[in-house]
This record gives C-alpha cells, structure tokens and sequence, in this order.
C-alpha cells in the first residue's frame, strides 16, 4: 500500500471524528448557541461516507472477480460476514442488555430494535426515547441488504445510471414526503427513501474514483462548483434554519433543499481526501493520533452516546449536583457536554478493546476474492 492510501486511510478516521462530534453536540449541548447550527447533519456526513467506502470496496471486489474468474456470489457472501463482524455484534449485545435491564421502551419496540426497523416505527410516530438516533443504523442496514446485489448483478455500464438514479429518488421523496406530513418531520426524514440521495452521492463519489479519476480530479479541482454548492447551503441555512427557531425552521427548504446541498458538499469534502489528499493545517488535524483514534471507534461512541446522559444524570443526582444537571447557564452546559463525551469516548473504548477490535481482527479471513488482483484502497 502506498503513501497515498495511508494517508487517506488516516484522513478518513478524521472525518469520522468529526462527524461524530457533530452529532453528539448536537444531542448533548441542547438549548445553546449550538443549537442553531445543523449538527445533526453529522449523520448525514456518515451516510456520504459509508457508502462511498463500502461502494467502492464492492465495485473493486466486482473488478477483481472480472479479472481472476471468481464468482460474484463469492465476494457477496464475504461481504455480509464482514458487514456482520463490524456491525451486529455490539448492537445486539446492547439491545439484549437493554431488555434485560428493561430500559424503556425497548421492550415495546425490541421487534423493531432486532429486525433494524426502528426508522419505520418512529417515522409511523412511535417515540423511541434513547433507542431514537438507531434510526439511521435501520437506514443503512436495509440500503445493504439489496444494494451489494445490485453492484454484483447489474453490469457495470448502468451502476452510474443506477446511483444517479438513487439520488434523485432520494431528494424527490422526501420532498413528496414532508409535502405529505409536513407537520411530523420523522415521517420525511427517518424513512429509508429519504436518504437515498446521501447514499447515492457516496456511490456517486465511488463509482468516479475506480473508473473516472481524472474526471473526478478535475470535478474536485473546480472551486467554483463547491464555493457555489457551499454558498447556496450556508443562505439555506441562514433564511431557514439559524435565524428561526422552533418548528418553523424544520421548513421544506431546510429539510430538502438545504440537506440535499449538505450532501453536495460532503462528496467535495471527501472528494478532496480521495483525490489530492488535505495538506497544511487540516491534514495535521485529521492525521492527529487522537482525532483517528475517536474516529476509528465513532460506530461504538454512537451506539452508545445517548444512552449516557441518563446514565451520568443519575450519577450527579446521586452526588446531588444538581445545579449542574439542571443550569442551562453555558458554564453548566459546556461542562454536562464535556463529562457526556468523555464517558461516551470511555464506553466506546471498552468495547472496542474487548469486543470490536477482536472481532474484526477475523475479517482478515474473509477476503473478497479468492485471488490476489486489485488492491483495495478502503476497508470497512
């Protein structure tokens, strides 16, 4: 592997780290001057991502099997034991801990919990209290399920078409959806449908990267596309979402036009990683040991993170800090978010030591191809 690929390895884990941040800040320091900002787009940022890096991984699997003559059902079924090393187990172990210790409501939804449809329930207007960020897990477990297929079967002349495709189904219904129920924004932007154009501009950046590079090269390159997707997403979000507050800005423009721009601007953001690579200040920043370190365990710390406020308000009301747990003064606020990241940061750690780490110590059994060809240029 080249200096390249680790460099973007490491670059990747950086933005996991700041995804991640992202998402807890927004959960954590509610009723601030953050909540203005569109935090929870982090879990959007994950979805561009993921598919970015599990596309790619199974259109270079799909190269290799053209070149060696391994059968495509091959790498399929590595694929799903790898995708269930990294992702089921701790999930499971949580949600059977959970209902054991009967957190609620996760006996009144374990069937929605086990089955990875929990983005149905809550999007049919079922609360699911600490279980609700699952949402998007649900999202991209079902995504998985057809899409590796679809890759595998489809010949490879039409999976641009195809993606292209998902990313205007994507933006398409979940306009029609939140025209549908404006009144419940669940409904638009927790159904699978919804976050098809994420996923489809991962694919997108993917599919360019193995087959068009200097395409995307020169894509990347142009800072006037980005500056203008940039700029048109920061208007949005000023007219629609920092300068209001409450339900009025959960807008169509905030929840359709302004995410669909998040994502534009996320396949630049990783497009710049892919291609050239972040040097100066920002690559000292994605390449730092911490930053990687938090990134590479981002999957525990969101399983886990909104258990934890719960957790450390029974623990403070136990020491009887109660100015802490109740004080929406900024002080108080900054410091709840700290000790909440930090425990999640602990947690997560916990389980990748002990759990994770182990565990996808054994994908390197299950290759995607029987013969050595292309090297991949990510793991998931």
């Amino acid at each position: 592997m080249n200096t390249k690929e680790n460099q973007y390895f490491r670059q990747l884990d950086g933005f996991r780290f700041i995804s991640i941040t992202a998402v807890m800040l927004s959960h954590f320091a509610e009723k601030s001057f953050l909540d203005r900002l569109p935090l929870g787009f982090g879990v959007l940022f994950f979805f561009v991502l993921s598919s970015f890096l599990i596309t790619r991984i199974l259109l270079t699997a799909k190269n290799n099997n053209e070149i060696t003559g391994t059968g495509n059902l091959f790498s399929l079924r590595q694929f799903y034991i790898r995708r269930f090393l990294r992702i089921f187990p701790i999930y499971y172990l949580l949600i059977i801990f959970m209902y054991i210790i009967n957190w609620h409501p996760c006996r009144e939804i374990v069937g929605y919990l086990l089955t990875y449809t929990t983005n149905l329930k809550i999007a049919s207007g079922t609360d699911a209290g600490s279980f609700n960020h699952l949402w998007s897990l649900a999202v991209e477990e079902q995504f998985y399920i057809f899409f590796p297929f679809l890759i595998f079967f489809i010949n490879i002349r039409h999976i641009l078409n195809m993606l292209f495709v998902f990313t205007a189904v994507g933006l398409v219904g979940r306009a029609l959806l939140y025209l549908h129920n404006p009144s419940y924004i669940p409904y638009s932007n927790f159904n699978t449908i919804s976050c098809l154009d994420s996923l489809g501009i991962g694919g997108l950046l993917a599919y360019l990267s193995v087959y068009k590079e200097d395409l995307l090269k020169r894509i990347i390159a142009n800072r006037w596309l980005f500056a203008g997707a940039a700029a048109a997403f920061l208007l949005t979000m000023v007219f629609s979402y920092s300068l209001r507050s409450g339900v009025e800005r959960y807008s169509f423009y905030c929840l359709v036009l302004m995410r669909f721009l998040f994502n534009v601007m996320s396949f630049w953001i990783l497009g710049v990683a892919v291609t050239f690579g972040y040097r100066g200040l920002m690559r000292s920043f994605l390449e730092n040991k911490f930053v990687v370190y938090v990134g590479r365990i981002s999957y525990g710390m969101y399983l886990y993170h909104l258990f934890v406020p719960i957790i450390m308000k029974i623990v403070l009301g136990h020491f009887r800090m109660t100015t802490l747990l109740n004080s929406e003064v900024g002080w108080a606020i900054l410091l709840r978010t700290v000790i909440y990241v930090g425990v999640t940061i602990i947690i997560a750690s916990v389980s990748w030591y002990l759990i994770e780490k182990p565990l996808n110590n054994i994908k390197k059994y299950f290759s995607y191809n029987k013969k050595p060809a292309l090297v991949a240029a990510n793991t998931r």
